[in-house]
């Protein structure tokens, strides 16, 4: 003992003791693992049941585990200013590489009040820093989506006041058709900046075929119609053709857009298709390059 009782240290002749082979255990951890070494434990108590000691256990080398034990009430019974029980040192019988101080009986429902709420402490400490660096890791992310989406509206604003700008928010029917002009802008700019088999398209020699498609929209976007309602899903330019697909709110449509489309210069309409997917009318119409812009 030291000090004020805070810790004691018996002969090993009040304690129980045992060497157990584990080798025939299934491996299992925690409480489990508790009870199957106190059952072997038990095989060797001098007519005690397991369920009256208190017992801890230290491993050994290979597949072995020293056992320490005491009867229940003793350690109930221990004084609640000492911190710690272990024996003096081992047994004579046993030969193990274990410090005796390391068996100390004062453990689980059986450590001093002072342990369990210095482990109670610790546990709600863990607890409350889990819970604030969640709290701080998702604070982090929503602040990052709410930028993400801010930015996204600003991009948006400002692409309707570049729109409204330039067609000095005269009527719906500009706005789409420059909307429309962007769009076809930026897809024909994909477009010609790779050559097959996705590399860069190099500056010079397809210079002349981006400006020809380009030249194309832009004869193909001046001709657009704005007297009728229509969606723009796709356009495609070659060398020859152009082919445009578009949504109609009516068959009635259809005509406005061939007859606008038929006058775009340099390019001659062939026979459109419309056809009806449900709620959707879709026409398809393709413009051919004319012969003379074809001649040497």
């Amino acid at each position: 003992m030291s000090g004020a009782r805070m810790d004691l240290r018996w002969p090993a002749d009040r304690f129980y003791w045992a060497v157990l082979d584990t080798s025939r255990l299934p491996a299992t951890t925690g409480a489990r693992r508790t009870a199957q070494l106190g059952y072997l434990f038990e095989s060797v108590l001098p007519g005690v049941p397991i369920e009256a000691v208190h017992a801890v256990y230290e491993r050994l080398p290979g597949d072995r585990v020293l056992a320490c034990g005491l009867p229940v009430e003793t350690v109930a019974a221990i004084n609640g200013t000492t911190m710690t029980l272990a024996p003096e040192a081992l047994p004579d019988f046993i030969e193990a590489p274990v410090s005796a101080e390391r068996l100390n009986l004062l453990s689980g429902a059986y450590a001093p009040a002072g342990v369990r709420r210095a482990r109670r402490v610790t546990l709600v400490l863990a607890a409350l820093s889990l819970v604030v660096v969640s709290a701080l890791v998702v604070t982090g992310l929503e602040r990052r989506r709410a930028a993400l989406l801010e930015h996204a509206a600003a991009l948006e604003a400002g692409r309707r006041e570049v729109i409204l700008e330039v067609t000095g928010g005269s009527s719906t029917a500009a706005t789409a058709q420059l909307a429309l002009q962007l769009e076809g802008r930026r897809r024909l700019l994909e477009r010609t900046r790779t050559i097959p088999g996705g590399a860069s398209a190099s500056i010079g020699a397809g210079d002349s075929q981006r400006g020809d498609a380009d030249h194309a929209l832009e004869r193909l976007i001046a001709a657009w119609p704005t007297s009728a309602t229509v969606r723009c899903r796709s356009i495609e330019i070659d060398e020859s053709t152009i082919s445009v697909v578009v949504l109609l709110n009516a068959m009635a449509d259809e005509e406005v857009v061939r007859d606008a489309l038929a006058e775009t210069p340099g390019w001659t309409l062939t026979q459109p298709t419309v056809e009806r997917r449900g709620a959707e009318i879709i026409a398809t119409l393709r413009l051919e390059r004319a012969v003379e812009e074809n001649a040497p």
